[in-house]
């Protein structure tokens, strides 16, 4: 089913309901995502126990974060760190937060920029704070 793009509320740009981005599945296989947002179109995948959201830095407003992700879990859930658990759109929301913070200070030819830019939803970052995701990176404090 193809998305006919985001309904979004008109005086402030953000998305009400999940429905709003209107997530589809590109070619059926239960792996390759798009969504509509602000009328630009993002891509997403999935993979067991993880979401990656292509270009995600370009999406600031919190509140529109948890409403993608509830869309992605809606979809396809993903593990919290303890395995037994199941992630949140709050606590993804969290996670891609801190991705964007390292975008916003790292400099364009940083190595660690490109993997901020995209943010993958696992169960192993649940939770973590940009120096937490840094240190698990690099094995430095």
């Amino acid at each position: 089913m193809k998305s006919t793009g985001a309904k979004l509320n008109n005086k402030t740009g953000r998305a009400k309901a999940v429905r709003d981005i209107g997530l589809y599945d590109r070619d059926g296989g239960g792996v390759n995502y798009a969504f509509t947002y602000r009328g630009e179109t993002f891509y997403a995948q999935y993979l067991p126990d993880n979401w990656t959201i292509y270009d995600s830095y370009k999406i600031k407003r919190k509140h529109d974060m948890i409403i993608i992700c509830q869309a992605l879990i809606d979809t396809h859930t993903v593990h919290g760190s303890d395995m037994v658990s199941y992630r949140t759109a709050e606590d993804m929301a969290y996670e891609w937060r801190q991705h964007n913070l390292a975008c916003r200070i790292l400099s364009e030819d940083n190595e660690w920029r490109s993997s901020a830019e995209n943010v993958d939803f696992d169960p192993e970052d649940q939770g973590k704070s940009l120096k937490e995701l840094f240190e698990d990176r690099t094995g430095n404090e």
